[in-house]
């Protein structure tokens, strides 16, 4: 994950021992900023190539209806 105006991405699994991440939360995103996300594939044969990245705008958590 990086936010569109930095180069910093975060590593969610390192490929080095029994993979157990399957899902991930992400916190401390901003309102009203866009990230970027990109995953690739990894197993006993080495990383695949990076996706595409996807393009996210954080938004607000919407109020209750009136």
């Amino acid at each position: 994950m990086s936010a569109l105006d930095d180069g910093d991405w975060h590593l969610v699994y390192d490929g080095s021992g029994q993979p157990t991440v399957l899902v991930t939360e992400i916190i401390s995103l901003k309102n009203g900023m866009f990230y970027r996300f990109k995953t690739r594939a990894l197993n006993y044969v080495g990383a695949g190539e990076n996706s595409t990245d996807a393009v996210l705008l954080c938004a607000a958590t919407p109020s209750a209806p009136q």
